[in-house]
């Protein structure tokens, strides 16, 4: 299963980007044939999603994303009329349908983490010493640093721009947090270079740490496998992550504050941190 979750990941924005591409080029050809104007719409929401959390770094979104749904339903609404009243092209029908097949998948389907392991990680739940390895290759234990409150945020991996968009927005806030006499721990599975671009890019002296062989997302139960949309092994990841994950604990590493999304694609605000820490005494 989550192998084909995987698959159709990449596959959905290829077709999503192809698909609209395809279906322009073949109305301006024939500007007669205004189904495939219909057909570009319907494939091209999904092109215009995938495109704008690329431009914009947003960390959330909603939950349906219905107006990107309504109108992929609406613009297959019309493709099926127009293929009934003017027996217009099969192919654009097809097309339009997928689309909003892929849409329904997406949304109710493969962005759905509602089955995880919640109870592991419940508020007042006491870590164990978890134990990373910086980006130096060197052994980190919760135990040897600096005692305190600390927020850990697993990540999936670089590749992820929700992952970067809520670090970038955690980062924004680091010096309240700071303040705040918290520590952030940057938490992923992915290897050290990805990792070091990473920190470079925020400049903040945050803890950037690698879950190596997802030993502690395993032990945490947030370990997802086949999270990695398939063809990212091209560009170094594994085809193995975690499950978006972010833990406040306080000096004795008790959960003061768990964030176990059920979307993916929807992440808590930092300004929820920092009214936590803010009202939090040890």
């Amino acid at each position: 299963m989550y192998k084909i979750k995987s698959f159709f990941a990449s596959s959905f924005i290829l077709f999503s980007s192809i698909g609209t591409l395809y279906a322009l080029y073949i109305f301006f050809q024939h500007e007669t044939q205004s189904v495939w104007l219909t057909t570009a719409i319907a494939i091209g929401t999904g092109a215009v999603f995938f495109t704008m959390i690329m431009v914009r770094h947003t960390p959330t979104t909603s939950r349906y994303l219905l107006p990107y749904f309504v109108v992929n339903l609406l613009a297959t609404c019309l493709t099926i009329f127009l293929f009934f009243s003017d027996s217009a092209s099969a192919l654009a029908l097809t097309l339009s349908i997928i689309s909003s097949i892929g849409w329904c998948l997406y949304i109710f389907w493969y962005s759905d983490l509602s089955l995880r392991d919640k109870d592991q990680l419940a508020v007042g739940h006491v870590l164990d010493d978890l134990s990373f390895v910086d980006t130096g290759g060197n052994p980190i234990k919760l135990s040897t640093l600096p005692k305190g409150k600390k927020i850990l945020l697993f990540y999936r991996g670089n590749w992820c721009p929700f992952c970067v968009a809520q670090i970038k927005d955690l980062a924004a806030a680091y010096a309240k947090i700071k303040s705040l006499d918290t520590q952030v721990l940057f938490i992923s599975p992915q290897h050290a270079g990805h990792t070091k671009k990473l920190a470079r890019s925020l400049g903040i002296d945050a803890q950037f740490l690698i879950d190596k062989d997802l030993k502690v997302a395993r032990e945490l139960k947030i370990f997802h496998q086949h999270g990695v949309p398939m063809g990212m092994e091209m560009l170094g990841y594994d085809s193995d992550t975690v499950m978006p994950t972010v833990l406040i604990v306080n000096a004795s590493n008790e959960i003061i504050y768990s964030d176990l999304t059920d979307v993916y694609r929807m992440r808590p605000d930092p300004q929820s941190f920092l009214e936590i820490l803010s009202q939090y005494r040890d």
